[in-house]
């Protein structure tokens, strides 16, 4: 008897001292070591068993060091806040990478809370939970693991808060950066690396701001899709740095916004899609200034279901496809302008859909090209206008084949490789006064309402017109093997003179010619040979004394 209950009372002293060490409360007024047993309610260090808050009225500095023994290193959780105008920071100072501190049951950062680490590492051993993060968190170098996949990492939770990595590496299940309404968040990383398992969402519910400004190292999304503008407003803006990602919206769901600003020395790699404004009632932006956005199969949609606007003023954007308004949906809206820097395109750049939606790309500057080493790209305008204001657009195959398509080609230049253009328009080139040049790089062109030359442009390279050309400026053309057909413009018959007037290249020969039948095979010449001028000329027939069929033929 006497046995048991002294085993019964050494239970009760255990059971006690547990209660005790569960929760610890910094208890200094004043700045300290986490070492330090004066600092800590029960005058106890904490440890394996301890839920640890900090929360003093002054603001104070716990400090951990390389000195702090790796039994007072594990804890269940930290929690830290301070009222308005204070600010309670631990600080991880130097206690080395492979001593981490080690949270097995959570991570709070509130107002006022600030959490430094210097070569240190911080792991929380969580699952199916999440680490809120309002205040301010700054990695200087170290490591910091937030758990397996299922754990999120709430940046601005509930309030406002501030992630920075300036070295180190991070590793996180989900992340979000704005969480509950009224909250905001931001995340700098303007070193080493963060990598995100699965959710990468920057305003992540209504009425909240997230905001990312990645500045150097390495952002690494690529389990799922990400957001920039989840549900309300989210912005990203990278420079000097890289980041991955696998599937990227920008605006996303109804009433969000988005905004994507690439500059100098940025790079982007998206492996499978770029959406600016994915559903219906989004907003989404992307500025391209500077550095590259890359994906060897990427397709980039502007205005997918919502309105998508693309700027591009430096640097490139290098895609499979690029369709601006181009998903065949209701009320989507896309717009590209193009200012400078380049666009590449490997299959197709569509503007617009056959039958919903309406695009519209302007180009003042840079380059817009479509093509393969099949030669099968093709940049159609289906359903908008594309407007060339300058620059250069180039590519395999151009076509204008719906009457909702149409192209204000006013300045700059297009080469293409083949044409077709059915669109009950002719194709002017250049407006009259700016110069323009319309380049064939071979191939067919087609133009079933005609081709007009402008004053101050000009047709030139090489390829097989069909289609009547006005021509009020320059064709030069050196063709070759291959000749540009002439088309007679006008027959005018005088007495017994026939007037045929026709279109020339500049570099060849043109004979009149004509017969009595036209099932005849022999032609006569009509007149001498003459060059032309890239304009069109008239030759007579001055001996048209009955009915002929005449013919232009060019060498």
């Amino acid at each position: 008897m006497k046995f048991r209950c002294s085993t019964s009372l050494l239970a009760i002293l255990l059971m006690l001292t547990l209660s005790a060490k569960a929760q610890k409360v910094w208890t200094s007024t004043n700045s300290g070591s986490w070492n330090d047993t004066n600092n800590w309610s029960g005058h106890i260090v904490p440890d394996i068993t301890s839920f640890v808050e900090i929360f003093t009225n002054n603001g104070v500095t716990v400090t951990i060091d390389a000195l702090t023994p790796a039994a007072n290193l594990t804890i269940q959780s930290l929690k830290i806040g301070a009222p308005p105008g204070a600010t309670n920071t631990v600080f991880l100072s130097s206690v080395g990478t492979n001593n981490p501190l080690v949270l097995q049951t959570g991570l709070q950062l509130m107002d006022g809370a600030a959490l430094l680490i210097t070569n240190s590492g911080v792991l929380l051993q969580l699952t199916n939970d999440h680490v809120d993060i309002d205040g301010s968190f700054v990695l200087d170098s170290g490591w910091i693991d937030f758990g397996d996949t299922t754990v999120t990492s709430r940046v601005g939770r509930v309030t406002s808060g501030t992630f920075t990595i300036n070295s180190g590496l991070v590793s996180a299940g989900a992340m979000t950066v704005g969480g509950l309404a009224n909250s905001s968040g931001v995340l700098n990383l303007n070193g080493g690396t963060l990598n995100v398992a699965t959710l990468f969402s920057v305003g992540r519910n209504p009425g909240t701001t997230g905001s990312v400004f990645v500045t150097g190292g390495q952002l690494s999304a690529v389990g799922e899709i990400q957001r920039v503008g989840d549900e309300d407003f989210g912005q990203m803006t990278v420079s000097n740095a890289t980041v991955l990602l696998t599937n990227l919206n920008v605006g996303r769901d109804p009433l969000s916004v988005g905004v994507l600003t690439l500059q100098n020395g940025g790079y982007v790699a998206i492996s499978n899609e770029l959406a600016i404004g994915r559903f219906g009632g989004s907003t989404g932006t992307v500025v391209i200034a500077g550095g590259m956005v890359s994906g060897s199969g990427m397709k980039v949609h502007v205005g997918q279901e919502g309105s998508g606007q693309l700027t591009v003023s430096s640097g490139s954007l290098l895609a499979e496809d690029v369709l601006i308004a181009g998903d065949n949906t209701n009320g989507a809206d896309g717009m590209a302008l193009m200012q400078g820097g380049e666009l590449i395109a490997s299959s197709t750049f569509f503007v617009g859909s056959a039958s919903f939606s309406t695009g519209q790309v302007s180009i003042s500057g840079g380059t817009i090209t479509v093509t393969n080493s099949a030669g099968t790209a093709l940049l159609a305008i289906l359903n908008g206008t594309l407007t060339l204001d300058g620059g250069t657009v180039s590519a395999d195959n151009l076509f204008l084949t719906n009457v909702t398509g149409t192209s204000a080609f006013n300045s700059g230049t297009v080469n293409t490789k083949g044409t077709i253009v059915a669109n009950g328009s002719p194709f002017t080139v250049g407006d009259g006064i700016a110069a323009a040049t319309l380049h064939l790089n071979g191939g067919t062109h087609s133009f079933a309402n005609g081709l007009i030359i402008s004053s101050n442009a000009t047709l030139s390279g090489c390829g097989m017109i069909i289609g009547s050309i006005v021509n009020h400026g320059t064709i030069a053309t050196n063709c070759g093997a291959t000749l540009i057909r002439p088309t007679i413009t006008r027959i005018l018959r005088t007495g017994s003179t026939s007037s045929v007037s026709f279109t020339t290249v500049t570099g060849q020969t043109y004979t009149l010619e004509f017969n009595n039948t036209l099932a005849a095979t022999d032609w006569n010449a009509a007149s001498a040979s003459t060059n032309g001028k890239g304009s069109v000329m008239t030759l007579d027939d001055t001996s048209a004394l009955s009915r002929r069929f005449y013919r232009v033929r060019a060498q």
